[in-house]
């Protein structure tokens, strides 16, 4: 799949139209009018990541957050195959998820970026009401998520 037919197929199923890089091959949108996904491009077109911002690392106790946080890391069994990070400089909690291209049919990455919101929405909501109680062998599996179209409401 290229970067073209991955961006046209995601925003005609959103119904935002095709989607354009920035400057920076990256795009930006606005889901569930409530969470910001990013899409990017590696400069070779092979790779794509998709992330998106969780929460802020300052707002929680550290070794407590770290250690829920590399929980559900690993084997991807807490995040559905996607990655926790923080930036070290702002402190931002990032979820990611990369994606071969090569490898990539729409059906497949629509799936996979569902789920990924699915993810999103469920730490999100999880630190917002500061639920750092660390669940060994944690398996996590949200509910099913929709792409929502522009102005569509979460839960609606």
């Amino acid at each position: 799949m290229t970067v073209h037919e991955l961006l046209h197929d995601l925003g005609h199923e959103m119904g935002l139209g095709c989607l354009q890089l920035n400057s920076e091959r990256a795009c930006r949108v606005l889901c569930d009018d409530c969470f910001d996904v990013t899409i990017e491009f590696s400069s070779t077109n092979e790779v794509c990541y998709v992330h998106s911002f969780i929460g802020l690392a300052e707002d929680y106790d550290a070794k407590t957050l770290y250690q829920t946080l590399l929980d559900a890391n690993v084997l991807g069994r807490g995040t559905g195959g996607a990655s926790f990070g923080c930036d070290a400089e702002s402190g931002d909690i990032i979820l990611s998820r990369s994606f071969d291209l090569e490898e990539l049919t729409f059906v497949k990455f629509k799936t996979a970026f569902q789920e990924f919101l699915n993810y999103v929405e469920y730490w999100t909501d999880r630190l917002e009401k500061g639920d750092l109680v660390l669940e060994s062998n944690l398996v996590i599996k949200p509910g099913v998520h929709v792409l929502a179209k522009p102005g569509a409401k979460k839960g609606a």
